[in-house]
């Protein structure tokens, strides 16, 4: 059997991929999760949330981008032909960057430029009490001339001019490919990350999987699926890169992992279903920690059938609970139904009531 042509006729781009909005996806059940108003105001109210892009998620990205489809580097990233500014500059660059960013309506700017500035250095300056926490003594004048016609504003320029693309400078580029070399040579990964297609084995890299489960649509991006048509067998990777890779098992309670896990299975479930591969073994997911600092070797965390049945019903561990997928995907619909989002279902039925249910130590 070989579904790559299959496979390769209906999928549709990561860019079309990312356009999609109106699907649920790991990251926004993880989002309600952690907060159901936030969840509100970007995925229902459609309000622009602009990040800064961390060091460990630009890396992550260039090595999952290099790993798996290093022929999309243009469309991704664009290498830096000015350098971020160090110190507070580069905090007021970032804050300007992501002021101007939320004030982009459908490709135009909003706001003019002085607006923008005066927002930017407010935020760097000041923190919520109002007290100054950097360009100490500095008006927003002294700034201004410390940005205009200098490396500050060539770097914000060139980041205003490639929206969509992230700017990453050469040095950045040369570590993560040294992380990538090390991930493809060292005897615990070179296996995962060298495995192509071949006469028993195909290989599908960031693949997308639109889905329909009980009526609601959702979308998966799995970074690596490998069908063992010998084994009969789908074993799913996803590259992970921290800068604390001993302890993956936190990292996996901590930005919910568990929900991911839980939730790629039953992509591939239906992706079985849509081609022709029932009878298959889906395997628990791989996650695979690389160092961003590329000092340590990388740590495959292994899951059982078990730990993602308990991650669709939820658990408790040391005493916390952890919400699973299934409550979590009920309460998206009832919340999506009634349009009650500083309610929960729960307390709608205890009538705005909750024991307090603590449990007493002895003395």
């Amino acid at each position: 059997m070989n579904i790559t042509s299959k496979v390769t006729d209906k999928r549709i781009s990561e860019q079309t991929y990312r356009q999609i909005r109106d699907r649920l996806s790991y990251s926004s059940i993880k989002l309600f999760d952690n907060s159901r108003k936030d969840f509100y105001q970007q995925l229902v109210l459609g309000e622009k949330r602009a990040e800064k892009e961390s060091i460990a998620v630009t890396m992550g990205s260039l090595v999952h981008l290099l790993l798996s489809l290093p022929e999309s580097f243009d469309e991704k990233f664009i290498i830096a032909g000015t350098q971020r500014p160090a110190g507070q500059m580069g905090e007021l660059v970032d804050n300007l960057i992501t002021r101007a960013m939320k004030s982009i309506v459908n490709g135009v700017q909003q706001d003019a430029f002085g607006v923008l500035f005066t927002d930017a250095f407010n935020i760097t300056k000041y923190d919520y009490e109002g007290n100054e926490i950097s360009f100490k003594k500095k008006e927003m004048q002294w700034a201004l001339e410390k940005f205009e016609g200098k490396e500050p504003e060539h770097y914000y320029k060139e980041c205003m001019e490639n929206i969509g693309k992230t700017v990453v400078s050469t040095a950045t580029i040369e570590s993560a490919e040294r992380i990538v070399e090390k991930i493809k040579a060292h005897p615990y990964t070179a296996g995962i990350a060298n495995l192509d297609t071949s006469d028993t084995v195909e290989v599908f890299n960031e693949l997308p999987i639109l889905f329909t489960l009980d009526g609601v649509e959702y979308k998966a991006m799995i970074d690596k699926i490998v069908v063992n048509h010998q084994a009969k067998s789908i074993q799913t990777y996803d590259w992970k890169t921290t800068w604390q890779i001993d302890h993956p098992q936190g990292s996996y309670l901590k930005y919910g992992y568990y929900l991911q896990a839980a939730m790629y299975r039953d992509a591939i479930n239906m992706w079985c279903i849509e081609n022709d591969l029932i009878d298959y073994r889906v395997e628990p997911m791989v996650f695979v920690f690389c160092d961003v600092s590329g000092f340590q070797a990388p740590v495959l965390l292994k899951l059982t059938d078990d730990d993602v049945e308990r991650a669709c019903r939820g658990f408790l561990y040391r005493g916390y609970r952890y919400n699973g997928l299934r409550e979590l995907q009920a309460d998206i619909a009832w919340c999506l139904t009634t349009g009650q989002w500083g309610d929960s279902r729960e307390l709608q039925e205890s009538n705005g009531c909750v024991k307090l249910g603590l449990r007493y130590g002895t003395m």
